[in-house]
């Protein structure tokens, strides 16, 4: 049985404390290792410029708490890359060129860009737990 309610909630910074996971299931470029081509494919085929709108509109929402790995002492998004891609172009837009221009107009909607630079995560113990709890998911 999977319990995550012992698995502990931290608020981390979202460009300089989480990366996106290169082993991502979603993605559609294989051996994606450079964090430029993660969110590039997140925005291309996952339409994370919608989850942009969306936040700067209503707001970020938190009835889900997104999931990291700490893999070799750095925390890896494990199960809510989209949002984290999301919320890192929202803090700079220059991370998505293509995009850039539409998410700038997007985020002078938000009264504060810095209050989504932090957001509530929980740490998963281990891979298989994270697989776990993706396949339930």
């Amino acid at each position: 049985m999977l319990d995550t309610s012992t698995w502990p909630i931290v608020e981390l910074d979202v460009l300089k404390d989480i990366r996106l996971d290169p082993k991502n299931v979603r993605l559609e470029i294989a051996d994606a290792k450079v964090e430029a081509d993660i969110i590039e494919d997140l925005f291309v085929n996952e339409d994370a410029l919608g989850l942009v709108e969306g936040i700067c509109k209503i707001g970020y929402l938190t009835h889900e708490t997104p999931v990291v790995l700490d893999r070799q002492g750095k925390y890896v998004m494990v199960e809510g890359n989209r949002r984290l891609a999301a919320l890192k172009s929202i803090q700079n837009p220059m991370l998505v060129p293509d995009y850039q221009a539409r998410i700038s107009a997007l985020a002078k909607q938000l009264p504060d860009r810095s209050s989504l630079a932090k957001i509530r995560v929980m740490i998963a113990p281990s891979q298989d737990e994270a697989d776990q709890l993706i396949a339930a998911i």
